[in-house]
This record gives structure tokens, sequence and C-alpha cells, in this order.
């Protein structure tokens, strides 16, 4: 049935039988557009449990999961095994790929961008085997080499970066404006001398707001690429993936200790 498409991948492992027939029926009869196969992976993280955003699905007999928030799967448009409504994901990961050209980027997770961003969950409805069976064995690989997949959008970043935003010339009136705030409470604008306005008033940006990759973008909405790059501390570009997920994993734990921590042996070596 050209409708419907399978989604397989050589890095997953099945350990128990499923019925493709069963799943394409409940798949068509749905209101879903993707039934995905529960790993255990995501076992193991909790996702199923009642209390994580949950809601369940009964469909001739079989239980199904769909994911909403406060779930921290419930933007996830699954890399796992998966069978899907064709006529809906064709459209949608091409649009998507077209949106954010980056190669470089997984598909999925330019394809999950794009529904998060358009607001499409409800279109591109995804439901959860009740079942566990498949493991991902290619995570195992990775993390036998320090490297972790990266399965959820970046919630806090506008990724597209158009053309139009990249040529466009807005002034410096807020930039100034802070400015002249500024200069009335911190001696010499900035506490570091290295980034202070100088001569250039209302010739260059004066103050950042947001960065991505390697572009930063001022608070008069003008976009540059950024040669400077945080004084040479930013070789991974702004907002990377990496960095964000170290500093998001030890915010829980508190920072600025009244001791040392195990963290700054590791730098030094």
């Amino acid at each position: 049935n050209e409708d419907y498409a399978i989604n397989l991948e050589d890095d997953w492992r099945f350990f128990a039988d499923v019925e493709l027939d069963e799943l394409l029926s409940d798949l068509h009869s749905s209101n879903a557009s993707m039934i995905a196969f529960s790993s255990t992976h995501l076992q193991s993280r909790g996702t199923f449990l009642p209390d994580s955003g949950v809601e369940k699905q009964v469909i001739h007999g079989r239980l199904y999961y769909h994911l909403v928030s406060p779930n921290w799967a419930s933007d996830y448009i699954p890399l796992a095994p998966n069978i899907h409504d064709n006529r809906i994901w064709k459209t949608t990961y091409i649009t998507g790929l077209a949106e954010d050209g980056n190669r470089e980027r997984c598909p999925e997770e330019r394809t999950k961008e794009y529904v998060r961003l358009h607001g499409l969950q409800n279109h591109c409805r995804v439901l959860w085997t009740e079942q566990v069976v498949v493991e991902d064995i290619g995570r195992r690989w990775l993390a036998e080499r320090n490297r972790s997949k990266r399965i959820m959008p970046d919630k806090d970043v506008d990724v597209r970066l158009t053309p139009e935003i990249l040529s466009a010339k807005k002034g410096f009136t807020r930039s100034l404006s802070l400015y002249e705030r500024a200069i009335k409470v911190i001696p010499g604008q900035t506490q570091t001398y290295m980034k202070r306005a100088a001569g250039h008033l209302g010739k260059r940006p004066i103050y950042a707001d947001k960065g991505f990759g390697c572009y930063m973008m001022d608070v008069d909405g003008n976009c540059y690429v950024d040669y400077v790059a945080g004084l040479g501390v930013l070789q991974l570009g702004y907002c990377h993936s990496a960095t964000k997920e170290a500093v998001h994993s030890h915010l829980g734990k508190g920072v600025y200790f009244s001791l040392p921590t195990w963290h700054e042996i590791v730098a030094a070596q």
C-alpha cells in the first residue's frame, strides 16, 4: 500500500515479534499519522509513566500511548522504527528539510523542529506501542566513544535565519539608548575593556541579544557573522548542542560552590 511506509534503521534490534498488519489496521482507523515502536531507552527514562504526560488510546483492543506536555518527549518525532502515513510524512519531511537546508544536521531533527515551530503536532500525531519491542544498539556504540544522540529540538533558538534576516540593516537606536543608560551607572560602559563601544557609536553593534552557531544578533535585530566569537572562547559557536547539554545537566546540581569540584581536574588535564 503506497499510502503507508515503514521506517527501519540498521542500528536497532527487535527482540519481540510485531504484527505489521495489525499496526497498519490500527493506524488506518485512528487519528494518528505514525505508530512508533517503544524502545528500552525510552522505558528506562520513565517516558511512559502515567504521571509523565501520557494519554492512552485503545484501538481494536490494543493499547497505545500518546505523549503530551509536560512529557519530555512530547515534541519528539521518533527516530525509532515506525509505521507511518506516507501522505502526511513525505510532505512533512520534504518541507522540513527545505526550511532548514543544513545538511550536517540529522534530517529527523530538522523535521522535528519544523513540526514544533509550525504547531503541527496534532497533524503529525504519534502513537507509541505499549509493548517494548526494540533497543537502540547504535546508542551503545556511541556511548563507548563518549558521544550521544541528539533527539530533542532546541526550544529557545529560532533556526530560521533567512537571507532577509541576515541582510537587513535596522540601525542602532536601541543599542544607543542602552549605552546612555550604561554610562550613568557603569564606568566605561562595561566591565570588559575589549567590549567597550569606544569611538564607534552609531556605526557598529553595541549590545548583543542572542546567538546561534556563528551568527550573533544585536538588540536592534541586526544579524552578523561573529568572527570575534566571545573574544575567542566560543570555538564551537553559540548554542552548540554539546555545550547546552552539559550546562543543562549541571544546573540541577547547583553551581559555584564554596569548594572545588572534580571538573577543575579534568579541565586542567
